[in-house]
């Protein structure tokens, strides 16, 4: 399945592509409706989305060239971001989140891919939609299964009912994805918490089926 890395659709979908040589990845969001990227700040066409590079013997980003936009671009995050790290204690103190990113990356890893329109059919095509499905639920389904590995019942000091905007809900989600390690400076590197296999299946469960007792989702129509 694809998606945008940091502006996403509100329908995931699962879908079969046919990927030539990856390139040279590049940083596409959609744009804002003030007519700004929301990562460079570069302007662009509001709602569409805008692929931005680094800049080539300098720093900043400019608007991909298309030596860049007519290929596939993939980014192995496991060895960008998980080598760095990026928070201290002092940090930790004040604001404890920043230190969680650099443990998912190590325990999720994965790629990420830009797959231009200018390139569409030449460097990729897509081969299926096997299906889409309601972000909410997908949510829904993945929250239900880090909420029932919890085993501490940290969950239950955050109130009946669910909030994933509340810094309780929050904490504990990381704490179980983690290990309560793997949410520190000093665990970043080794993060424990529900297994790998179990996130992944978690992810894959709203396109298996569409029964909400074994994780499943409905597919949207039309689409």
């Amino acid at each position: 399945s694809t998606e945008s890395p940091r502006r996403r659709d509100p329908s995931p979908r699962n879908t079969r592509r046919h990927l030539a040589r990856p390139r040279r990845y590049a940083f596409c969001n959609v744009c804002g409706a003030d007519g700004r990227d929301p990562f460079s700040k570069l302007r662009c066409t509001p709602n569409e989305y805008f692929c931005t590079c680094p800049k080539p013997f300098s720093y900043g980003l400019e608007a991909c060239p298309d030596s860049v936009t007519s290929k596939v671009g993939r980014e192995n995050i496991t060895e960008t971001f998980s080598r760095y790290q990026s928070c201290s204690w002092d940090k930790f103190m004040t604001t404890p989140w920043q230190c969680w990113s650099s443990s998912v990356y190590r325990k999720t890893g994965g790629m990420w891919y830009s797959t231009f329109l200018a390139s569409e059919g030449t460097a990729w095509r897509v081969v299926e939609v096997t299906k889409v499905v309601n972000k909410t639920c997908s949510d829904d389904s993945i929250y239900s299964t880090v909420e029932a590995y919890d085993d501490i019942g940290c969950f239950d000091g955050c109130g009946h009912k669910r909030n994933t905007s509340s810094a309780c809900w929050v904490g504990c989600f990381y704490r179980t994805v983690l290990g309560a390690d793997g949410m520190l400076p000093s665990g970043f590197a080794n993060p424990g918490g529900i297994p790998y296999e179990d996130l992944a299946d978690a992810w894959d469960a709203p396109f298996a089926s569409e029964d909400p007792r074994r994780g499943g989702c409905a597919a949207v129509p039309g689409v």
